[in-house]
């Protein structure tokens, strides 16, 4: 059990994240639904769900600027997913990014790592990935694979200066968000509003190709990360992974999120999958 690393009480930890947030003048209400809609079609039916949640990331590309609008139509508050740390295949300026950037490729998604300590890579992502995405109408930024500086110690300086680029262009009034790397958050925390932390109770196995849950010490070490982060009063939410129709794992996952504070969200590893309702922590 986790009870024995907690610090705070889990009402404790909400009325300390409120009295936190209460100066964001974005927020009508601290969000308490989550959903991370990559993989999703955001079809009239999706899109329907979304409009149940609180926060919502998806893709900012290939997200239109009317979908944006239609999620945000009950007072969602919407992000724009961009890979900061990688260069996805598929997108427009993959062959002219991997040709110019790449300094290694991640076999499991099938990305490059980028070379985030190039000036030219931090403008380009700038210009021509995160403002289009703005234009678009959302609340802010979902940046992916900003821990790849763990693999690439090289690039953290570089990877600071594209967070302080974005954090400007964002202003006060839009949130940026990153995800996973417990060991190197803390070198971010001055530009960001929340994190996201995937894994924490249920995952893939590539290797196996199987959904599993976390080893227990796995687990206690990034709920602690949580607590960690939501006290210093950051928006905090979980993804996990688990497989279609395991509503153990999946209850198991949204607990432990809960029991720390954090806003859960649970769906299969490539995010396409969307219950009739939103978690909501008891």
């Amino acid at each position: 059990m986790f009870v024995g690393l907690m610090r705070f009480s889990f009402i404790s930890l909400l009325l300390y994240i409120s009295s936190v947030i209460s100066a964001r003048p974005l927020f009508a209400d601290f969000p308490s639904t989550f959903a991370f809609g990559l993989g999703l079609e955001l079809t009239s039916e999706e899109i329907s769900k979304l409009q149940q949640y609180d926060l919502v990331v998806v893709d900012g590309t290939d997200t239109s600027s009317e979908q944006v609008a239609q999620i945000k139509a009950n007072g969602a508050i919407v992000l724009g997913y961009a890979s900061a740390g990688t260069i996805e295949e598929g997108r427009w300026w993959s062959e002219k990014l991997k040709e110019k950037f790449s300094i290694g490729y991640w076999e499991e998604w099938g990305e490059w790592y980028a070379a985030v300590s190039k000036r030219k890579y931090r403008i380009f992502f700038l210009r021509k990935i995160a403002k289009p995405i703005l234009k678009k109408g959302f609340d802010g930024l979902f940046l992916d694979n900003v821990d790849m500086i763990s693999q690439f110690p090289r690039q953290t300086r570089g990877m600071k200066r594209l967070l302080k680029m974005v954090r400007k262009k964002l202003g006060s009034q839009r949130l940026l968000f990153v995800q996973n790397g417990d060991n190197i958050i803390g070198k971010f925390e001055k530009y960001i509003d929340g994190w996201n932390r995937e894994d924490v109770t249920s995952t893939y196995n590539f290797d196996s190709k199987t959904y599993q849950l976390q080893p227990e010490k796995d687990r206690n070490s990034a709920l602690a990360k949580i607590i960690e982060m939501i006290s210093k009063g950051f928006i905090i939410t979980t993804a996990d992974y688990t497989a279609d129709g395991d509503l153990a794992d999946t209850a198991l996952s949204v607990a432990n999120a809960c029991a720390v504070g954090a806003i859960p969200f649970v769906s299969d590893i490539h995010l396409s999958r969307l219950p009739d309702e939103p978690f909501r922590c008891q």
